[in-house]
């Protein structure tokens, strides 16, 4: 059975709305891997903040999609406040959970539009003093939110990352190398190097490399380790980020493959370049997406 999603998550308005807005940073992001000849490294601002934080081991939640969606919500919301939102969506309706969903996005950009202005605004030593004039309680609530937040935060962009150059998401790719699978092994560390030291399968396997006398995969893995990893063309990896979202939102069963190819046109994905004009090859992309959602679901079934 296909990885169908029996109703939408949330209606197709709100769908099209939230795919339009994230297109732009799909493709810019193609574009920089692209003309760094296949590196990606985050500037030392982001790297400096995952050490302040203590946040190295973000790479544990690609364990599952829920651990993700759970460490975003921990940073905006309580326990108890979790458990009562996730009644209130199975109790929302299709349009009403669309609707919650576009000001969730909005509140969560305002609100980092707001952290940056109130970092640009003052100087450290400024935001120092305002953080030891909180008590104990408030500075440990602060810092959790922001642990929380960082972290859900690479995660979901590295999620994002491995859908454009591997066609699936690092949690697939994960979940596919803890049952046995190299490739996948290879393609995860590909992705996000820094789970070869976080993740205790991962670090076991790499510990272990020359007691396991396997000279094939070790010699793969140290050539994924040196070379580029995005290295290549880039063309229609956005595709695959548009296919991976109407499934997520539950309308990529419910469109005609006219539709999607219209609804991608519309939003941007691929550019002007390399635009998809043809339903049938959308079709066969189709169809290898949901080959690999195919093999995801057989993994996770017993």
């Amino acid at each position: 059975m296909s990885n169908l999603v029996l109703s939408p998550v949330i209606d197709l308005n709100t769908t099209v709305g939230l795919l339009k807005n994230a297109v732009p940073d799909w493709e810019w992001l193609l574009r920089h891997i692209e003309s760094r000849n296949g590196f990606f490294r985050f500037p030392k601002q982001v790297t400096d903040f995952i050490e302040r934080f203590r946040i190295e081991n973000y790479p544990l939640l690609y364990q599952n999609e829920a651990a993700i969606s759970c460490a975003f919500l921990r940073s905006l919301l309580s326990e108890s406040e979790i458990k009562e939102l996730n009644d209130e969506l199975a109790a929302m309706s299709v349009d009403e959970r669309g609707q919650f969903t576009q000001v969730l996005i909005d509140g969560v950009k305002n609100g980092i539009d707001d952290g940056i202005a109130y970092v640009e605004e003052r100087t450290q030593q400024q935001i120092d003093a305002e953080y030891l004039a909180m008590s104990p309680e408030e500075q440990q609530d602060i810092v959790k939110r922001i642990q929380w937040f960082g972290m859900s935060c690479l995660s979901m962009f590295y999620q994002v990352l491995s859908t454009m150059v591997h066609r699936q998401k690092l949690t697939s790719l994960v979940a596919q190398a803890k049952a046995g699978d190299d490739i996948a092994l290879v393609k995860a560390v590909q992705i996000d190097p820094r789970i070869a030291g976080i993740d205790p399968y991962f670090r076991s396997r790499f510990a272990n490399l020359h007691a396991e006398g396997n000279e094939v995969f070790r010699k793969k893995l140290a050539y994924v380790m040196k070379s580029a990893p995005y290295r290549g063309k880039v063309r229609h990896k956005s595709l695959w980020m548009g296919l991976a979202f109407l499934d997520m939102c539950g309308h990529l069963d419910t469109l005609k493959h006219r539709e999607i190819l219209d609804l991608f046109d519309e939003a941007g994905i691929g550019g002007y370049a390399n635009r998809i004009e043809d339903v049938k090859y959308l079709g066969k992309r189709i169809g290898e997406y949901r080959s690999f959602q195919q093999g995801l679901l057989c993994l996770s079934t017993p």
